[in-house]
């Protein structure tokens, strides 16, 4: 056999796999804690259910059809938010997936193992939804030089984020609020970044219940806070003003 058909074979083994009725499933656990994050030495080959959790953190699930290294259900992650868009189209999809597994090594992530840029075969039952569009390339609305955001973080249960943005102008709600500003929460969850869209400058950041740091403003495009009440809501606001155009 020629080396380029065994290099051939060898790449599209697992998506052949994928693609037998039945889906033929395989698994390679990582190596356990306290060795650090390892990477499992093989790649593994599940089936189950894709789920999107709207929770503290928004994240995609995989629901396994049967437990695999002592879980259920394995977060996937995805390098590009494109990839991601694309796996949420999936949602409540039984599905496919080819990668190689991974303890979580941080508090980002919702779930205790991950499957990192898994390569993902729909079953044949699957109605994908539309592939969102990445919110960053929509146009501001015409007219509109001042927003206001608020963001409500809710610890209560599992968690909940709810973003609401308006026009300072007439006060009337604009979506998607994606389009115009994005958050991160920390690892642990108790602090939060701030940012409003590109051309546009954070103002008047205001917090409830307030923080005993308070908001902190390092740079321009720098705000961020420590979430005060961590077994209840916490709401945010500020507003993103167009920045004038230098000469």
């Amino acid at each position: 056999m020629h080396l380029h058909s065994k290099v051939t074979r060898a790449l599209l083994g697992p998506l052949l796999l994928l693609c037998a009725a039945g889906t033929a499933v395989a698994q390679a656990c990582p190596p356990k804690y306290p060795l650090g994050w390892r990477e499992a030495p093989d790649t593994s080959i599940l089936r189950g259910t894709l789920i999107h959790h709207d929770e503290l953190r928004t994240w995609l699930g995989l629901k396994l059809d049967k437990p695999a290294c002592g879980q259920t259900e394995m977060e996937l992650v995805f390098g590009d938010s494109m990839a991601w868009r694309r796996a949420d189209s999936l949602r409540g999809c039984l599905i496919g997936a080819v990668g190689k597994l991974y303890y979580s090594p941080t508090g980002y992530y919702s779930a205790d193992m991950a499957l990192s840029n898994a390569r993902l075969k729909p079953d044949t039952s699957c109605h994908p939804l539309p592939v969102k569009r990445d919110p960053s390339t929509m146009a501001i609305l015409p007219g509109v030089s001042v927003y206001r955001v608020s963001i409500t973080v809710d610890y209560r249960g599992k968690g909940h984020v709810a973003v609401r943005v308006w026009n300072a102008k007439n006060s009337r709600l604009i979506r998607p609020w994606e389009a115009y500003a994005d958050y991160r929460l920390t690892g642990r969850g108790d602090g939060i970044w701030l940012q409003c869209r590109e051309s546009f400058v954070l103002q008047d950041p205001a917090q409830s219940p307030p923080s005993d740091v308070g908001i902190f403003q390092d740079e321009p495009d720098l705000t961020g806070t420590v979430l005060q009440d961590v077994n209840g809501a916490n709401v945010i606001t500020f507003a993103c003003r167009r920045e004038a155009r230098r000469q």
